[in-house]
């Protein structure tokens, strides 16, 4: 499970709302991306990143959207 999914989970629904107002999106938006039903725009991703006090990188934020599975030579084949 990726962290930022973890991080989105752990939050209370007041938790979430506040994250996602500081983002700039909706709290039912935000809950889809836990599960890559959505993949955001790259502005509402830096704003994930920079809104969640150090718990999620844009590393780990760039791999629960496009995990590195996807990328590699067997799945290309």
């Amino acid at each position: 499970m990726s962290s930022f999914r973890v991080f989105i989970s752990q939050l209370s629904a007041q938790e979430l709302a506040d994250y996602a107002a500081r983002c700039e999106s909706s709290p039912r938006y935000v809950d889809q991306l836990k599960f890559s039903q959505k993949v955001p725009r790259r502005e509402l991703m830096a704003r994930l990143v920079l809104h969640s006090g150090g718990r999620v990188s844009r590393e780990c934020l760039l791999e629960h959207f496009y995990p590195s599975a996807l990328f590699s030579s067997e799945k290309a084949a």
